[in-house]
């Protein structure tokens, strides 16, 4: 740097506008101090910073995913996309950096070990946040909207609600109710009388249930195509005695 030329050379690119900000200590000083705001954040909420808890961070935050993705910017250098690459990837920060697809597939996993426990569907009551994400995922895959585009969402989704360990949790009412109806028709072919308390209880309070809501046409007896199987049933020859 003794060499007036080689000194002169190197102010130029280091003050060059295209090159002065990775050379600028002030800067780096600053992104570190940023990231360290941003785990502060988390730390304390357990969350990422969104334009209503904290505009600021979010907005540095995206900027850096993008600089990050495409490797512009600060993100040239090394040591920042080292120190970066090292934050989204620490098990402590990492699930704040997942992608949808990621976070919808762990959702997935959560949602198959609940029913795997407890042989049943999440409620309001039983798991509030899974069965809310289970009501979206079956109004998206309708539609095919929003992240059930991607196809390997999609198929992963039908696989799901098609696997013989999880179908049977994803029946609509009326399916159901035939599927009930028709374990009612073989009951009484088999016995020659109708299911009771005794003999079949789940059967037997079910065609209580159904008697009373035809009477009444309520619940699913609403259903046009209920009602008129119900009545079939009912009048059918070989069942209308045991009525």
């Amino acid at each position: 740097m003794k060499d007036e030329e080689i000194y002169k050379s190197w102010n130029e690119f280091i003050n060059d506008a295209r090159y002065k900000k990775y050379f600028d200590l002030d800067n780096i000083r600053d992104w570190k101090n940023k990231l360290e705001d941003v785990k502060e954040f988390i730390n304390e909420y357990n969350k990422k910073p969104t334009p209503k808890t904290n505009k600021l961070l979010f907005n540095w935050l995206s900027t850096q995913i993008n600089n990050f993705t495409k490797r512009e910017k600060i993100m040239k250098l090394d040591e920042i996309f080292a120190l970066w690459n090292n934050f989204i990837n620490d098990a402590k920060y990492k699930k704040y950096f997942q992608s949808n697809e990621e976070d919808w597939k762990i959702k997935l996993e959560k949602v198959k070990q609940f029913i795997d426990t407890n042989n049943a569907r999440p409620t309001e009551n039983t798991n509030k946040e899974l069965c809310g994400w289970m009501s979206t995922q079956l109004h998206k895959s309708k539609t095919r909207k929003e992240i059930m585009k991607i196809d390997e969402i999609y198929s992963l989704w039908n696989e799901f609600i098609n696997d013989a360990r999880y179908k049977k949790y994803f029946i609509s009412n009326e399916e159901n109710w035939k599927n009930k109806l028709e374990e009612v028709k073989k009951f009484i072919s088999i016995n020659n009388a109708r299911p009771t308390l005794k003999t079949n209880k789940e059967l037997c309070s079910w065609l209580s249930h159904q008697l009373k809501n035809s009477a009444k046409r309520e619940q699913i007896m609403k259903s046009d195509e209920v009602f008129a199987l119900w009545n079939e049933f009912i009048n059918n020859a070989r069942y209308k005695k045991y009525f």
